[in-house]
């Protein structure tokens, strides 16, 4: 029957059914169009003349392929691409690797296609034996970009250059990958690899424009003595352990040295450059690589940028000293940040410098106390990443679903900052190595780390082939059959028909799941500090019931509030504090403990979106968040007092609002729950005033006097301690 397909095919003849079956065992779902592919491409030569065998190979390749009509496609329009087909052909009927390798990528990639398809002269640069044979390091990936950007690497062309040869190594990358010559931690280093030389090349291209205008930045040291500051990017995350996948933001923190300085030039006699103070430059330059690399041209970007881990986050500058890290790491970082500087390694810049962070920074990172408070931070947020997920896929998400790759991770970062501070060889950026040392410390059994270790390369191996289809940052499985079956090949997973390939593949996933969910759920429970691990985790569910009543939409399931979306606002800003301030994880978690509280009074008065909104504005007005949060926390009849008064007259929220200091008036309860005579009002005035030596420091004496009775007479009028009579008395 192939004999005679091959000649109909040479043959250019129409659509027939009869083509339907023998189209179907070459594994091809789309019979009638891939006849519109193989006829057209029947058309690019002289195939029954000069190339009688290449359909055949073709078509056995495309058969055994991840997607045979998307090779197939991929390929015709490939082929149309090629001016000189007749030399493309004759390559190919020379090497059946190069064939092969074209109709993996074809059947595995559409984004990778897509670049090929655009530069379709890359194909003489992968029929080199060495271009697919060899992972590079970081030096050979830059002589090759020096070699690729020629002139433009001095220009401002450098980031059209960049955007192409990051391209041009995806296709390297990828087409190894697929064509199964990597193993995983070899791919994500490549990739890990070409990042770091784009955000070198970009640097330091940046900083050789910015030193003819500015000059060269300089700041005085202990000594007295004028040195260059230096400039260093952070790699983080998965960039930090080398183990980018193929859609990976990078995410970067950006240091220099010093802010104690300014730029001179390079050249004392050069009139042109303009000096300007270290962190001004070094805020031009870290914008200036963000730009180059993150924006989105008609070529695509470099990489996406991501720099909410640097210190104070979107808020934050975007660029800081090391002293500046230290002050902020000292005084306000939390557990994550912990977690996420694990990671961390110099990517481009200065080594030395990132050697005096890492050194700053280390006991920060490792505490040499058991510090398990950490490991239930690092579950609660765990648990907020299961509860986002409710509705949204978390089942089929690679990443962050149960058992997924974010557990491993959690699972091995736990260890890491539990035993980091006292064992150093713990102090290990990739997970695969971590999980090494974990088992030759005899932390993990040989067969709990086998079978982590497993799982793991699994599910980052399935990440990079959902992601190598289209581009796309997901970390979803798909929903049909037919493309989990495609994925399940990719994954090299074996079955005889669609079904039993997509059932086998969710067979894999499932096992492996389980065992990361178990493993990670259980870490911790038989430990010889159970106990205290279990004492702060009851304490974080007990901040968990109000953590999961704070959303948007359970607030607006509650029919007293008139504007719920308002009173989510203003409770949010309770829960975060002033812009740019830094609220303790003690003073969230006291806030969540609040929320039941606050809604359960907010029952009980007249207006609950008044005493929700004056609340916050109360606790703002103080300046003292974090302290009513633990007051309210540890004295819920002083919140239930404010809530009565703010929900209830707005004239004595509006003083209570402006005279905060009136609040010991609603502390001192002996006062709001008995009746006060007239005689000791008095005396209260009398022993005021003798304090008080002129006429104006009386007058504000009075008017305090009076603005506090008028608030705790009001206040025992609104808990009914006094009836309407007894208040006007």
């Amino acid at each position: 029957m192939s004999v005679e397909l091959i000649h109909q095919i040479h043959q250019r003849q129409p659509w027939d059914e009869i083509l339907l079956e023998p189209l179907q065992s070459y594994s091809l779902r789309d019979p009638k169009n891939a006849w519109k592919d193989l006829i057209a491409l029947a058309g690019h030569a002289q195939f029954e003349k000069l190339y009688p065998d290449f359909f055949k190979a073709l078509l056995e390749l495309i058969s055994s392929s991840h997607n045979a009509d998307m090779a197939l496609h991929n390929f015709e329009r490939f082929s149309e691409k090629i001016s000189d087909k007749d030399y493309l052909y004759t390559k190919l009927s020379e090497s059946s690797s190069l064939l092969e390798a074209l109709v993996i990528l074809f059947s595995g990639s559409q984004i990778l296609t897509d670049v090929l398809l655009r530069e379709p002269s890359y194909v003489d640069w992968l029929s080199r034996p060495e271009t697919l044979e060899n992972s590079k390091s970081k030096d050979i990936l830059m002589r090759d970009f020096y070699e690729m950007a020629g002139e433009e690497f001095q220009s401002k062309n450098i980031f059209s250059a960049l955007r192409k040869f990051k391209k041009r190594e995806y296709i390297r990358i990828g087409l190894r990958d697929l064509l199964g010559k990597v193993e995983f931690k070899e791919t994500v280093e490549d990739i890990s690899n070409l990042a770091d030389v784009c955000l070198q090349a970009a640097y330091e291209h940046a900083n050789r424009e910015l030193r003819k205008k500015y000059g060269v930045p300089f700041y005085q040291d202990a000594d007295g003595n004028w040195k260059e500051s230096e400039f260093a990017i952070l790699g983080m995350g998965k960039l930090g352990g080398c183990e980018l996948n193929y859609s990976s933001d990078i995410d970067l923190i950006y240091i220099y040295t010093s802010s104690q300085g300014e730029t001179r030039p390079a050249d004392e006699d050069d009139s042109s450059v303009r000096s300007i103070s270290n962190h001004e430059y070094f805020c031009k330059l870290a914008l200036e690589i963000t730009k180059s690399l993150n924006e989105i041209t008609s070529e695509g970007n470099v990489f996406r940028v991501d720099l909410e881990l640097r210190p104070e986050g979107k808020s934050g500058e975007i660029v800081n000293s090391l002293v500046s890290c230290e002050v902020y790491y000292e005084s306000w970082g939390r557990t994550w940040e912990r977690q996420a500087l694990i990671k961390a390694r110099v990517s481009a810049g200065s080594e030395n410098l990132g050697k005096e962070f890492f050194v700053m920074i280390e006991p920060f990172i490792y505490r040499r106390s058991l510090d398990f408070e950490a490991i239930e931070e690092i579950k609660s947020m765990k648990h907020k990443i299961n509860k986002s997920l409710k509705g949204k896929h978390s089942k089929g998400n690679i990443k962050l679903g149960f058992g997924g790759i974010r557990e491993v991770e959690f699972f091995i970062q736990a260890y890491q900052l539990l035993l980091g501070g006292r064992d150093k060889s713990l102090r290990v950026r990739d997970s695969l190595g971590a999980m090494r040392t974990l088992c030759e410390k005899n932390i993990l059994t040989e067969e709990d780390h086998d079978r982590l270790r497993e799982a793991y390369i699994f599910l980052r191996n399935l990440e990079n082939r959902v992601q190598i289809t289209f581009g796309l940052q997901t970390y979803l499985l798909p929903d049909n059959e037919t493309d989990l079956a495609v994925l399940a090949r990719k994954m090299r997973i074996e079955g005889d028909s669609q079904k039993s390939l997509a059932e086998n593949l969710m067979n894999e996933y499932e096992r492996h799941t389980q065992f990361v969910g178990k493993m990670f759920a259980e870490q911790f429970v038989e430990k010889e500090k159970r106990e205290a691990a279990e004492t702060i985790s009851r304490e974080w569910d007990r901040s968990r019931i109000g953590e999961e009543q704070f959303t948007e939409s359970k607030i607006a399931e509650i029919p007293l509030l008139s504007d719920p979306k308002r009173a989510y606002r203003f409770l949010e800003s309770l829960r975060d504090g002033a812009q740019f301030s830094h609220p303790s994880v003690q003073s969230i978690q006291e806030f969540y403990s609040n929320i039941p509280k606050i809604f359960n009074h907010c029952r009980k008065v007249p207006l609950p979106d008044s005493a929700i909104d004056n609340l916050c504005r109360f606790v703002e007005a103080t300046g003292a968040r974090e302290s009513f949060l633990n007051l309210f926390h540890e004295n819920e009849k002083f919140l239930e007092l404010l809530l009565i008064l703010f929900g209830s007259s707005g004239m004595l929220s509006q003083i209570l609002i402006r005279r905060v200091d009136l609040v010991d008036v609603l502390t001192d309860m002996d006062s709001i729950y008995r009746y006060k005579q007239a005689e000791k009002i008095q005396e209260d005035f009398d022993r005021a005033l003798k304090k008080s030596a002129d006429f104006d420091s009386k007058s504000m004496v009075l008017r305090r006097i009076k603005q506090a009775e008028e608030l705790r007479i009001g206040v025992r009028y609104l808990i009914k301690e006094a009836d309407l009579a007894g208040t006007l008395a």
